[in-house]
């Protein structure tokens, strides 16, 4: 890249069209970033609950709790997230999930 940059600043640039098409090439050669529209990412981006992934770690820290009582406590923390979630959602089948996750997670913290 350093060495089209260079070349585009030369004043003979006009003179050596070989190298404006070698660099339409390297433009056109460089792969975009592509993601697969299946998965869910766990990072934050436009138009994303950012709750859900709070949620999801939560409830990884329930999970990999030593005793009894800190494992309550990250899952209802991970039931809050996940309700907090469910209200950015409209109504529909992803709220529905959102809240039975939280349903869920607080029979198993016992409350």
């Amino acid at each position: 890249m350093r060495l089209v940059i260079e070349f585009f600043s030369t004043p003979t640039f006009a003179a050596q069209p070989a190298v404006l098409a070698h660099a339409r090439e390297c433009r056109v050669m460089r792969e975009p970033v592509r993601y697969s529209p299946g998965r869910r990412a766990n990072t934050m981006g436009f138009g994303r609950n950012p709750y859900v992934a709070k949620a999801q770690v939560a409830e990884q820290k329930a999970e990999e709790a030593a005793d009894d009582n800190t494992r309550a406590r990250h899952y209802r923390e991970a039931a809050h997230e996940w309700d907090r979630a469910a209200e950015r959602e409209k109504p529909g089948k992803v709220r529905k999930e959102y809240e039975a996750h939280a349903v869920r997670l607080r029979e198993l913290a016992g409350e």
